[in-house]
């Protein structure tokens, strides 16, 4: 799952019914991108969510401005990083993408269409 700035909210959407099923055995790698850590909507919120879920949450927060502060990797989520974080989850899993046309069009597409991701897998939100 990947968003950037806004495009968090239709995925906390999800993350939210994912966490209140009990018997949802579904997980999570989000990939949650902004310009800078004052950008960044819903941390406090989606931390707690994450360590609350009992693993079936795992955030990672980026931020194209530095410093970053400790938990927040800093750069921005290229193509190449986005296919090694699709060729290590599971094959059979859906990619998830909402976020801003440069971070979908430059980053997203191109790794899914690298790692084979199939139509079947792929979900955009705009």
């Amino acid at each position: 799952m990947f968003a950037g700035g806004t495009g968090i909210t239709p995925m906390y959407q999800l993350l939210q019914a994912i966490a209140v099923d009990d018997e949802d055995t579904t997980t999570v790698d989000l990939h949650f991108c902004n310009r800078s850590v004052g950008d960044v909507l819903l941390f406090e919120k989606l931390k707690a969510m994450e360590q609350a879920s009992k693993g079936k949450f795992k955030i990672t927060f980026y931020v194209d401005e530095g410093p970053a502060p400790e938990g927040i990797e800093e750069g921005i989520l290229t193509s190449a990083a986005v296919e090694e974080i699709i060729a290590g989850s599971d094959s059979t899993g859906m990619v998830l993408g909402c976020g801003p046309p440069g971070m979908i069009d430059e980053a997203l597409l191109p790794a899914m269409n690298a790692t084979g991701v199939t139509s079947a897998q792929r979900g955009y939100i705009f």
